[in-house]
């Protein structure tokens, strides 16, 4: 493959990229591949020792999460590691901007507690 093609298909690709990871081009491909209809409500919180869930807090935002949690871990000190229970699937390219600039991505992963 030529220098200047290598460079055209590259180009392709990373406008393709930073397209899709525009707010209604990203919204629209979550939706049409079924990822996310409504941002939020698949995104759930455990600590290490499962005591403590976002499941049924009123929770907005990821600030509010981190607030509810250093309260929860104030009154358990043994179990102050928070995980989140959702994965990130790389080969989903329209979310990569989420991915590396949403904070409740930088959490470490943890299966989801069987208990609640």
């Amino acid at each position: 493959m030529s220098s200047k093609r290598q460079k055209t298909v590259i180009i392709a690709i990373l406008s393709v990229i930073i397209i899709s990871n525009t707010a209604p081009v990203s919204f629209i491909l979550g939706f049409i591949f079924q990822d996310r209809i409504f941002y939020g409500f698949d995104f759930f919180y455990n600590s290490g020792q499962c005591g403590f869930s976002n499941r049924g807090l009123a929770i907005e935002n990821h600030e509010e999460l981190i607030s509810e949690f250093k309260k929860y871990s104030q009154k358990n000190p043994s179990d102050s590691i928070l995980y989140r229970t959702f994965k990130i699937y790389p080969l989903k390219f329209w979310f990569w901007k989420e991915y590396i600039f949403d904070p409740k991505y930088r959490l470490p992963y943890k299966e989801p507690c069987k208990n609640l």
